[in-house]
């Protein structure tokens, strides 16, 4: 969705940034392969410390944003349990 609210030539994480300081509470969908999805080297994108969503979900937690967490389409089952 970024894609449709960033104008041609804006530099992208300084538009996340600005457009991160307006949130007020983040809603984050965690959809059945969220643990599991790897990049072309078969590393875990969660793992990537440059990975764009890690980066906004940081983000928000440092400034003390509410993230509420939504487990779709099977997530629930991949969750490691406490």
């Amino acid at each position: 969705m970024d894609i449709d609210q960033i104008e041609p030539g804006e530099v992208f994480d300084q538009v996340i940034q600005e457009k991160l300081k307006a949130v007020q509470m983040a809603v984050v969908l965690i959809g059945g392969h969220w643990l599991d999805i790897a990049d072309a080297n078969g590393q875990r994108r969660l793992d990537h410390p440059d990975d764009w969503v890690r980066l906004e979900i940081a983000v928000l937690l440092e400034r003390n944003i509410r993230v509420i967490p939504v487990l779709v389409g099977g997530s629930a089952d991949k969750v490691p349990s406490a």
